[in-house]
């Protein structure tokens, strides 16, 4: 019987080419752990500290351990939480907006910051202000090339709040307790 050889040699040369192949190929897979797409999540501890901007008429919560710090220039205001140890954070940027049209795109977004993209957008209303928004991620280099952006316009004023992907429920965290007044 010739058929028994020839399907013990074919049989043969599969375990032998997966042996071989078999690691090499695992190389090639890219991992489903990539720490761009799932950052680790910084841990938000209590929102015990309470920050306000009068110029603004806003206020926010956030936790012990990080500071808020506001930066004026010519073309508008950050306002930056930090974290006292790592000093990363989130940034709020307020810019006066005169524009009529206020809805936020994410077509607007790249026609305002045409070298970023915006992934994953998501409309956001907020109940105080009244404001409409958008979130998105993105590969903002600011921010490591993986962040985390919600834009909105309340009052006259654009506001572009960029974080690291890791902050993102930190973000989540002091955004629920903001105010306007």
């Amino acid at each position: 019987s010739l058929l028994m050889p020839i399907v013990m040699a074919l049989a043969l040369v599969l375990v032998v080419g997966v042996v071989i192949f078999f690691p090499k190929l695992r190389t090639l897979i890219p991992s489903q752990n990539n720490q761009m797409d799932m950052p680790t999540q910084v841990v938000v501890a209590p929102l015990t500290q309470k920050y306000t901007n009068d110029k603004f008429r806003f206020t926010f919560n956030y936790p012990e351990g990080y500071t808020v710090r506001e930066v004026v220039s010519e073309t508008g205001t950050n306002v930056l939480i930090e974290d006292q140890v790592s000093g990363k954070g989130v940034q709020i940027y307020v810019t006066k907006y005169t524009d009529s049209n206020t809805t936020i795109t994410p077509e607007r977004v790249m026609d305002e910051v045409g070298d970023m993209s915006v992934e994953d957008p998501q409309p956001i209303v907020l109940s105080a202000g009244g404001g409409e928004g958008l979130a998105f991620k993105s590969d903002n280099q600011d921010f490591g090339g993986n962040s985390r952006e919600a834009w909105f316009i309340v009052g006259g004023h654009l506001y572009q709040i960029s974080t690291y992907a890791e902050y993102d429920e930190f973000l989540k965290a002091v955004f629920a307790t903001w105010s306007f007044f």
